[in-house]
């Protein structure tokens, strides 16, 4: 039967593996020298893998992850409620696998929150100017964890990283796959719009703004502090052209 959830208690040179099945049968109990432990995740099916957050689950988790493994770190306060006897590898595995079962929606996934880190660092290289490593940083998210939450502004973010190196015909055509994706996403509009207007395109500035949704123009009217000042006149400028007026 295929293994659906493992737990790793990881060590210095000997580690335990603890998995179960879809309905919490025990079919995996094993104890591997550090060497052989990528060979048995490398010859497993995709499986979902939990481990005590510390600083060498992170080395693993990325190693687990690059094979197709569904990794889970979590917090030693959410595996101790479940050690069922005295504290050895065994026990501590089988824990780590158990909370790892009950514990999906509480903790995230080492994907998701790499991911959330990458999009959150993409945003501040962007806006402080390093548009191509925020790109690349924005990429990584996505590539992470197609499901991202805010996978619209990752998108918007890439728009906004053209306007501002003056690629408008790009950033069009990024805002508009976005708001195909995302009709509801106010940034998206307002980006759009003024690449239009800097491109004095001014029949599609007419109709956008027939449609755009109430309150894209937000921060155009009021200045977030992220958003430099010369950036912020930039965007300005094509709004302006575009026909729009505060």
């Amino acid at each position: 039967m295929t293994v659906k959830v493992i737990g790793l208690d990881i060590a210095k040179n000997v580690f335990q593996v603890h998995g179960v099945n879809e309905t919490g049968e025990v079919i995996l109990r094993r104890r591997l020298r550090r060497a052989d432990v990528l060979r048995l995740f490398a010859g497993m099916e995709a499986a979902s893998v939990g481990m005590e957050a510390c600083s060498t689950a992170h080395y693993w988790a990325r190693e687990l992850s690059a094979l197709g493994h569904h990794v889970r770190l979590m917090p030693p306060q959410f595996v101790k409620p479940y050690v069922k006897s005295q504290k050895n590898d065994a026990a501590d595995a089988e824990a780590i696998c158990e909370a790892g079962r009950a514990c999906t929606g509480t903790v995230g996934s080492w994907r998701a929150n790499c991911a959330a880190a990458y999009g959150l660092k993409g945003t501040a290289l962007i806006f402080s100017g390093r548009l191509e490593e925020g790109r690349t940083s924005d990429e990584i998210c996505l590539r992470l964890d197609p499901l991202d939450p805010n996978r619209a502004s990752r998108f918007t973010e890439f728009a906004i990283s053209q306007y501002f190196e003056r690629n408008y015909e790009e950033a069009i055509k990024i805002c508009r796959q976005a708001i195909r994706q995302y009709p509801n996403h106010f940034a998206s509009y307002r980006f759009l719009l003024a690449s239009l207007g800097q491109l004095g395109k001014h029949a599609e500035c007419e109709a956008l703004m027939e449609i755009a949704p109430a309150g894209y123009d937000h921060y155009a009217r009021h200045r977030p502090p992220w958003f430099g000042l010369q950036d912020f006149e930039h965007m300005l400028e094509g709004l302006l052209k575009a026909g729009w007026s505060e």
